[in-house]
């Protein structure tokens, strides 16, 4: 009976660990998801200013190929979104 019951307070102590592991996994689940959220905020900031500077940079590249006699040359940036980063 002693080992019945040391067994009991033993089994009760990791159910007691695993709930515990349970809320802790929901907490993360969740900061996972802010941390995609703002992941996502940031990509597209930096997506926005590639796009912007693009066509000064083609510019840019195209004089710069100009002036050393390869004035036929082509540069043509071209910026496309992944499905997903994650």
């Amino acid at each position: 009976m002693l080992n019945y019951l040391k067994y009991r307070k033993k089994l009760q102590s990791q159910l007691e660990t695993l709930e515990g592991l349970d809320a802790e996994i929901g907490e993360l689940d969740d900061l996972v998801g802010q941390q995609e959220a703002e992941l996502e905020e940031i990509a597209e900031k930096l997506a926005e200013a590639r796009r912007k500077v693009a066509p000064g940079f083609e510019q840019r590249i195209m004089d710069l190929l100009a002036q050393l006699s390869m004035g036929s040359a082509q540069l043509k940036i071209d910026i496309q979104e992944a499905e997903k980063l994650l």
